[in-house]
């Protein structure tokens, strides 16, 4: 099904490749990882790039009692200056017996890779994670949660209080870096209650995060449930991905997307002078916030990918541009009616594609969440 999409793609310096899985060591999470780093090893080879130029990791593990053991058996793989990670526990892939997805991206610029992990998450260093990944102009930063240097978790059972300290986290890795969050080009975040997701925008992210800042100058988000995250009592987990190009953030929030003039989130965003174009988590929701296409899969697939067409026309980038989605569902069956629809608007392009299934959406009736980045070949004008 999926591997009608690319399984690796290669734009420019940047490597993507799509979430991998492995069914043959059934019942066994840490055989599964390592043969799919195993994997993951060999599609980068096809492409000139290698495991050492990976900066970015996403695993999605069914059981998130397994994230330590995830990050065990890729210890081999990653022995030193290790990527940025996000964990977070799903409700499966579309093959029922793998227990780990994993989707990396890798970057093979001549630029250093600098890894970084400040202090206040010095429990990364147990593991083969850096907080994040600095390569080029573009900030890897790992998924942020409310822990302690130790580990322990703080604030315990309170959303917006771990958000509150996670974007802090967040930007004591942008400031390493020589950014903040206006270079932030995306954030994307997990629940373990996706209705916790809807305070934590209210009362951090608006107020705090992107006060006073036009949606036409916003970042892009993505937010999804979870089963669970990396420890017992984490409520959230929030990645970013951040572009030092010139020119300022600039972004498109078609009239299609139900949040325009209402949250501070871009459709799609990108520097100017930059190459990166990201898109928010797009979904099926009409201009009133009502939900689009009601219970039909293919149909909210449409919008959702006619909304993104228009959002990536605003800020300079076609559907052709695409060079990777991750697409989040509520019943993985439907996804080849979604993969029928995306031809008719990638038609020869294929990009990496990492699809799993979450628990939950932002609101009830959304039967997909799907992301993309794409990779643009001259500035903005």
């Amino acid at each position: 099904m999926l591997t009608e999409m690319a399984q690796v793609r290669r734009a420019g310096d940047l490597v993507y490749v799509a979430g991998q899985i492995d069914t043959a060591a059934r019942g066994d999470v840490a055989g599964q990882t390592a043969a799919v780093f195993s994997r993951i090893d060999d599609l980068l080879g096809t492409v000139g790039a290698s495991l050492r130029d990976v900066v970015d990791v996403f695993a999605f593990v069914k059981d998130p009692r397994w994230c330590l053991d995830v990050l065990d058996a890729a210890r081999p793989f990653l022995p030193s200056d290790p990527p940025a990670w996000t964990l977070a526990g799903v409700t499966g892939a579309v093959e029922p017996d793998a227990l780990v997805m994993i989707r990396v991206v890798a970057h093979v610029g001549p630029q250093p890779k600098r890894c970084v992990t400040t202090e206040a998450q010095a429990w990364r260093r147990s593991f083969p994670m850096s907080a994040a990944v600095i390569k080029g102009p573009l900030v890897f930063v790992s998924g942020q949660v409310a822990t302690g240097p130790d580990g322990t978790v703080e604030p315990p059972f309170n959303h917006v209080a771990q958000s509150r300290e996670c974007y802090a986290g967040m930007l004591d890795c942008l400031k390493e870096a020589g950014a903040d969050f206006a270079d932030v080009l995306d954030f994307t975040s997990f629940h373990e209650d996706i209705r916790g997701a809807l305070p934590t925008m209210d009362e951090v992210y608006i107020p705090e995060i992107m006060a006073g800042i036009d949606t036409e100058l916003s970042a892009t988000t993505s937010h999804l449930g979870s089963t669970g995250l990396f420890r017992a009592g984490v409520l959230g987990s929030f990645h970013a991905l951040a572009d030092l190009s010139d020119g300022g953030r600039v972004g498109c929030t078609p009239d299609s997307i139900w949040w325009k003039g209402v949250l501070p989130i871009a459709g799609a965003a990108r520097k100017r002078r930059g190459r990166l174009v990201t898109v928010a988590g797009q979904v099926a929701c009409n201009p009133d916030a009502s939900i689009h296409a009601a219970g039909d899969p293919d149909r909210q697939a449409v919008y959702i990918f006619e909304s993104m067409r228009e959002a990536l026309a605003g800020v300079g980038a076609t559907m052709a541009d695409v060079v990777e989605i991750s697409s989040f569902h509520k019943d993985p069956r439907s996804l080849p009616g979604v993969l029928d629809v995306a031809r008719g608007y990638l038609g020869d392009n294929r990009p990496a594609w990492t699809a799993v299934a979450v628990p939950g959406l932002w609101m009830e009736g959304y039967l997909h969440e799907i992301a993309a980045t794409a990779v643009v070949s001259g500035d903005l004008d």
